[in-house]
């Protein structure tokens, strides 16, 4: 998949709406605080580094954005940043308000 993917953005990066992603990186943290024994690995964190900005040309095509965490607390976007920013308000997964 990743092969395609990356064909896919070298030829229409300026018009896809397909997210750009930089990196996939791993680390693993160890524990310093002595609690646990030294055979005892850290915890491995795994994360995705993505470009979440939209291209000029791909944005003409987006009515709403939505930034989805699956979380609901705090997630809604105020009525003054609807009104400021228009159509390029980023809207929250509160899922009461989506269309």
């Amino acid at each position: 998949m990743l092969p395609k993917y990356y064909r896919h953005m070298k030829r229409n990066s300026r018009r896809s709406l397909l997210t750009r992603f930089c990196g996939m990186y791993s680390i693993q943290i160890d524990d310093t605080s002595g609690k646990h024994s030294k055979k005892s690995a850290g915890k491995e964190h795994v994360f995705v580094v993505m470009n979440s900005v939209f291209p000029a040309e791909g944005s003409k095509f987006i009515s709403e954005r939505y930034d989805l965490k699956g979380s609901t607390v705090g997630r809604e976007c105020s009525e003054e940043e609807k009104k400021k920013k228009g159509s390029n308000a980023v809207l929250k997964d509160n899922v009461s308000n989506m269309k």
